[in-house]
């Protein structure tokens, strides 16, 4: 494929630090934390014409990887530019298909990049590293052995500051990238495979959550359960189990949205059914080292006030940078003191 000269005028280089916005019962997206005194503005050099191989399979797909279901595709290629010859650009790609997450606020589907020996084509980047970046989407069928009917829509994407000005097709909504990359006579033979090992009641869950999910947005739909009694609606973190509520839904961050340190302000909708005085918030840190326990920081807000806007204090994360997991959800608490 042909990759257009990069059309860069100015950069507004900043140190992009991730925080992946998911919830049991909220809105999925993804936000960057960053420092107000990493801004600043760099001329870059004359962009290079890039040149790049269509992406081929590495190998087999991982049927093995856990959860149940879940389907790891492996491609890779290369890029040259004319204006630098003898150079070689490697870029490694792997999509993710994990039907086993239901929750229909969650992404099932990723694809990732990798890409090395950028050097001689991006001068100003350190040597020696990696490129990574990574987009999300949820998916009906897997989009790689059912491309034309996975109608996946894209959740978020962590792509590097000057990839992103200097690419811009990267921010573009089509997901996967490689879902026409199997042929189809591979993808029939790989679908044949993935059958055997997980049969479609296993690997495909989705109709069980939307009953599921069908039945808390519309009470009146009530289901005689295998005895012949009536199936009770569960409202997760709910402390009436017949009360009929509607799960908080984060209006705020929105996906995409970047937040410098100590700037952070929560926001959900007003329920349209149900509700109550208090919503649980819990912040996970992602980027917890290897060597010290995971942080996570669980306290109570006034519904109203997350209605409104709730400023969270910059203790809260603890003023540390990096991918962050949020939660919403309903509490039994009393409302807490002004």
């Amino acid at each position: 494929m042909n990759v257009p000269p990069f059309n860069v005028k100015r950069l507004l280089c900043i140190t992009p630090l991730r925080i992946s916005l998911t919830a049991t019962v909220a809105l999925v997206g993804l936000i960057e934390i960053v420092h107000a005194s990493s801004f600043g503005v760099a001329e870059l050099p004359n962009p290079l014409p890039l040149t790049c191989t269509e992406p081929q399979m590495r190998g087999l797909p991982d049927f093995s990887q856990p959860p149940k279901g879940t389907a790891k595709y492996r491609f890779n290629g290369t890029c040259t530019s004319p204006q630098r010859p003898g150079n070689q650009l490697t870029y490694k790609l792997e999509g993710s298909w994990t039907p086993a997450e239901t929750n229909s606020q969650k992404p099932n589907a990723s694809e990732s990049v990798e890409i090395t020996g950028y050097e001689p084509f991006l001068p100003d980047r350190a040597p020696g590293g990696r490129i990574y970046m990574y987009w999300t989407a949820r998916c009906n069928k897997d989009p790689w052995l059912h491309p034309t009917k996975a109608n996946c829509r894209r959740f978020g994407a962590m792509i590097p500051e000057d990839l992103g000005v200097a690419a811009p097709d990267l921010q573009a909504t089509s997901f996967p990238r490689t879902g026409n990359v199997i042929t189809p006579g591979d993808q029939k033979r790989l679908l044949a495979e993935y059958n055997r090992l997980y049969p479609p009641d296993v690997a495909m869950p989705l109709d069980r959550e939307r009953n599921r999910t069908a039945a808390l947005v519309n009470p009146q739909q009530k289901k005689e359960s295998a005895t012949g009694a009536i199936a009770k609606p569960f409202v997760p973190g709910g402390t009436a189990p017949l009360a009929i509520m509607e799960t908080p839904k984060i209006k705020k961050p929105a996906s995409g949205d970047r937040i410098i340190q100590g700037q952070m302000v929560v926001q959900i909708d007003p329920p349209k059914v149900g509700g109550s005085p208090v919503t649980e918030l819990e912040f996970t840190w992602l980027d917890t080292p290897p060597n010290r326990p995971r942080y996570i920081n669980t306290f109570a807000v006034d519904t109203s006030k997350l209605i409104q806007g709730y400023p969270v204090d910059q203790a809260v994360t603890r003023g540390q940078t990096g991918r962050r997991e949020v939660q919403a959800r309903v509490s039994g608490e009393t409302p807490p003191r002004a």
